[in-house]
């Protein structure tokens, strides 16, 4: 019966990240953004309906996510306007 609660919680976790990721596209921020905050909310140190046990048991999972992660937010990362934003003013 417990595997089921872990079950239930997983797909719970995927569902509103997938959903709060699509929201926040919808604003105008990278998806990221809102599956991140959607992950942070459900976990365990905030609201709690996803239960240590089931992050502990994820944990492997969780870091090949964070690997996709980051890689994704490298991908997404806007080149010219960072060299724009980080360049030295020049002086005439």
């Amino acid at each position: 019966m417990a595997e089921l609660g872990q079950i239930f919680s997983f797909g719970l976790l995927m569902i509103s990240s997938w959903l709060a990721g699509s929201a926040v596209e919808k604003s105008g921020c990278p998806g990221l953004v809102g599956e991140l905050l959607a992950g942070a909310l459900l976990g365990p140190q905030t609201l709690g309906l996803i239960s240590g046990t089931l992050s502990a048991n994820l944990m492997l999972l969780g870091d090949g996510a964070l690997m996709l992660l980051v890689c994704e937010g490298g991908i997404s990362m806007d080149m010219q306007a960072s060299a724009r934003l980080y360049s030295a003013p020049t002086e005439a």
